[in-house]
């Protein structure tokens, strides 16, 4: 028995796949601009289809989460900002390049606070 809150990442919820794609493409939201890295297979992707698939796979698939994070330091020379509670991810990244400094945010007040001279949050 695994302490987790539930079977992601594995065939365990393959029943919920098709589901959740129906679910989001329900969704109003377009292709970005913003390069987003995709943790199932470390690829960058930008279209809405592509987004929908990548989250469904994410579902049933393992996080590559080493190769994800290589992808975005191959591409991003900046900070790199973890957004929610905790510091798990930060500390996952000290394994990866320790050189790399990396922000931990856990509330929208912080997040404004840290990118607030940079960008506009609307």
């Amino acid at each position: 028995r695994l302490n987790v809150s539930g079977a992601f990442h594995s065939s365990l919820v393959a029943s919920a796949q098709k589901e959740l794609v129906d679910y989001m493409s329900d969704f109003s939201f377009n292709d970005t601009d913003v390069e987003i890295v995709c943790n199932v297979d470390a690829k960058v992707i930008h279209k809405k289809a592509d987004i929908i698939e990548a989250l469904s796979r994410q579902l049933t698939n393992p996080v590559l989460w080493s190769d994800s994070m290589k992808t975005l330091l191959g591409r991003w020379e900046s900070t790199v900002i973890e957004v929610g509670p905790g510091r798990v991810l930060k500390g996952l990244m000290r394994r990866i390049d320790r050189d790399r400094k990396v922000q931990s945010v856990g509330t929208s007040a912080e997040l404004e606070e840290l990118i607030a001279p940079e960008v506009e949050i609307v």
